[in-house]
């Protein structure tokens, strides 16, 4: 009898482990029958090759929720495939218990990060790359650098991160793994958004979101969600985020990922924090705390107590925010977290100000400034020099305080943070008329305001407060139709005399709510009709005053199109044919407006108008209709080489967008139109009439805005009827 197996038994023995292992998955109703089964199995097992799946298989039950367990096993998986590795072995075998030891490595270095040991989680992920490049093993290479890169991204290392990412980027394309193409788009978005790179962080942010839905890991959607509700966040669109943030914790509560429910929860509580809605932000703060002190997450554990800190500290309780504070400074100089150290330094900082302890606050600042210029922290130094200027306003050295604001603007406005910029806009209102300088003064006053109204805009705290309606109210749907089908079940018992009893009992109240359904239903459907017609802000204030205000909107970003060739295809088609097609270019482009949030206005004939930044004022309004611009061309590009492959004939189109005020409101008293006018709508015409074919034509307002995010070519002054000579650019195809 040979002592090794050959090569095609050995491959039988591995899949059958596998295939016992999918059994048990099935077979056993919870993980604690698993688990007792998997023993079982690793105490009857004859081979190697079983004990090692049944182990991994373990492992996959409690990772997320035991990480000493997790710690535990993956050692003992890793201890197997050496001993393994040791023998003289036929090549599926060796390469099998490479693959699981890589597996093992790269569990155990996550384990190490998780708890701040970077060096010995580096010497892991090390060990595990190797193992895995010699096997061939693309999705374990994917993961070994990407856990890299996130040990030197925590010490504050982007340059190393990013170099990381970018490898584990270019592996996967060279490997055509789209999954781990995906993975890297998104953590390298992650880069961008530390130093303040929000354009290029959203760039990457959906592109991986693209990516994940379009045959990547759909388990990694909610990653890309809760990323791009981030840099939303972060940009004053607080009712973008807080869908993108739901849609996310339901996916993640789905998958019972108890790390990343507690970062999204951490998120929602700063959203609910800028609409100052302090109780709701400290619940969930504390939602979030419970479930990383569950599964010992100490980084983020350090996260949340200095967010907690400083809400306790808005609502007056200071003795509760330093106990915070000292706490999370203490995990975050075990775990070598310097960033995370910064951060403790500031809040601290914060609160010896707000006593009145301004040399100790200067000294926790000044510690804060250096340790995040020292890690290319961006935002952070932005944060940093916001406070510094509140506090040697308070000191009264004006031209220090003055100094230190101005920076802190420049760089929130270079990076694109609205709360940021509004924080600095408001010290310096204050330091500027603090020294007698009143145009400055009034200038920094306008921009402070209209930024928190942009944050705290109507529509925002509706969407938020929508979102979490929702989501209580799918939860608690699911717990109610779980009682249901208990109910159901005991019901069924019952005799058929006894239900048709109940039924003649309630036969009065059924009808009651048969006609309470049906009010219900003509309103709702009502409701919608009025929604289609008019944007939703708009309509509640018709229902409420049955008049809605006419309202000047100081920047909103308007889009024209218009088809070449229209007048010339309905010689050649019939009206039906041609209805028909104008009617699927229109429906696109709706769906586009939807997508991006833009506002359709009209259509005249062949012609389509939208808007973005309305009804409510927005920051994204710019990029949001130039994007919208470029996939309408791309539509009506693709439906032209559908046509001529076809022999039939086809539409090309023209865009134009411009920025600027207009007036926005209804006209007429029957068939009512939402509408806007002002000389920027007639500049946006202009612009559509003064393109190319098949070209996104933009004014140089719009390019302004736009210039981060897009490559565009710089076609000079054109003439535009009308208007004289106008700088036009075209957007660049990405």
């Amino acid at each position: 009898m040979e002592k090794h197996c050959s090569y095609g038994s050995c491959q039988a023995l591995v899949t059958c482990g596998f295939m016992i292992l999918g059994l048990f998955s099935a077979a056993f109703a919870n993980d604690s029958e698993r688990v007792d089964s998997l023993k079982q199995v690793m105490v009857t097992a004859k081979n190697d090759t079983v004990v090692v799946n049944a182990l991994i298989a373990w492992d996959y039950i409690i990772y997320r929720t035991d990480p000493d367990m997790d710690l535990t096993l993956n050692q003992k998986i890793d201890s197997v495939c050496e001993a393994n590795l040791a023998k003289t072995l036929p090549e599926i075998e060796q390469t099998y218990f490479k693959q699981k030891r890589a597996f093992a490595l790269n569990g155990i270095g996550l384990i190490l990060r998780n708890r701040g040991d970077h060096e010995g989680a580096i010497d892991y992920f090390n060990q595990g790359l190797v193992i895995a490049k010699q096997v061939n093993d693309v999705s374990r290479v994917m993961k070994c650098l990407g856990n890299l890169a996130s040990c030197y991204q925590v010490q504050g290392d982007y340059e190393s991160a990013l170099a990381y990412f970018q490898q584990s980027l270019e592996y996967s394309k060279e490997k055509e793994f789209t999954k781990g193409i995906g993975v890297s788009l998104m953590r390298i978005g992650g880069i961008y958004e530390l130093v303040g790179d929000y354009g290029n962080a959203l760039n990457y942010y959906q592109q991986s979101l693209e990516i994940h839905r379009n045959g990547g890991a759909k388990n990694d959607i909610p990653s890309a969600l809760a990323n791009i509700a981030t840099i939303y966040r972060k940009q004053g669109v607080n009712n973008k985020a807080i869908i993108l943030y739901t849609e996310a914790l339901t996916l993640y509560e789905e998958a019972n990922d108890l790390r990343q429910m507690s970062h999204v929860m951490l998120d929602i509580a700063g959203i609910y924090r800028n609409q100052d809605d302090l109780t709701k932000a400290l619940e969930y703060l504390e939602k979030s705390l419970k479930v990383k002190e569950t599964i010992k997450d100490l980084f983020g554990m350090s996260d949340v107590l200095l967010v907690m800190g400083a809400v306790q500290l808005s609502v007056g309780d200071s003795a509760m925010a330093i106990n915070h504070y000292k706490r999370a400074l203490k995990i975050k100089e075990s775990i070598n977290d310097k960033a995370g150290m910064a951060n403790a330094f500031t809040q601290i900082g914060v609160l010896y100000m707000s006593y009145g302890l301004y040399d100790e606050a200067l000294t926790r600042m000044r510690d804060a400034l250096k340790t995040r210029e020292f890690i290319g922290d961006e935002v952070g130094v932005a944060r940093s020099y916001v406070l510094l200027s509140e506090l040697h306003y308070k000191l009264g050295n004006y031209i220090t305080a003055t100094e230190e604001g101005e920076q802190a603007i420049q760089k929130a406005q270079e990076m694109g943070d609205v709360q940021l910029i509004a924080d600095a806009s408001a010290i310096l209102h204050k330091i500027y008329r603090a020294r007698n300088m009143p145009k400055e003064a009034l200038e920094m006053f306008e921009l402070t305001r209209h930024l928190n109204d942009s944050i705290k805009s109507e529509s925002n705290q509706r969407e938020v407060l929508r979102q979490e309606y929702k989501y209580q109210y799918e939860k608690e749907a699911l717990t109610d139709s779980l009682q249901f089908a208990k109910k159901e079940a005991v019901m069924t018992e019952r005799s058929e005399k006894q239900q048709l009893g109940l039924f003649a009992a309630g036969s009065g109240l059924l009808l009651v709510l048969a006609l309470a359904f049906a009010i219900y239903s003509g309103k709702k459907k009502s409701d919608e009709l009025l929604l289609n017609i008019l944007p939703e802000e708009i309509a509640q204030e018709l229902k409420q005053k049955g008049h809605s205000d006419a309202k000047l909107i100081d920047e909103v970003t308007v889009l024209f199109t218009d088809f070449k060739g229209f007048t010339a295809l309905s010689e050649q088609v019939t009206p039906k044919e041609l209805v028909k097609d104008l009617h699927e270019c229109f429906s696109a482009f709706d769906r586009i407006c939807e997508k991006y949030g833009i506002e359709k206005i009209k259509t005249i004939g062949d012609a389509y108008m939208a808007a973005g930044g309305l009804p409510s004022p927005n920051i994204t309004h710019a990029q949001d209709v130039v994007k919208a611009a470029m996939e309408m061309a791309q539509v009506i590009e693709e439906g032209k080489a559908k046509k001529i492959e076809q022999g039939l004939p086809f539409f090309e189109i023209r865009i134009g967008v411009h920025t600027g005020p207009v007036v926005a409101g209804i006209v007429g008293v029957k068939k009512f139109q939402y509408d806007i006018w002002g000389d920027t709508v007639n500049t946006a015409s202009r612009m559509e009439s003064s393109g190319e074919v098949g070209k996104v034509n933009i004014s140089q307002t719009t390019y302004e805005l736009v210039k981060d995010q897009f490559a565009c070519e710089h076609r000079g002054k054109v003439a535009a009827k009308g208007k004289g000579e106008i700088d036009m650019y075209f957007v660049e195809k990405g």
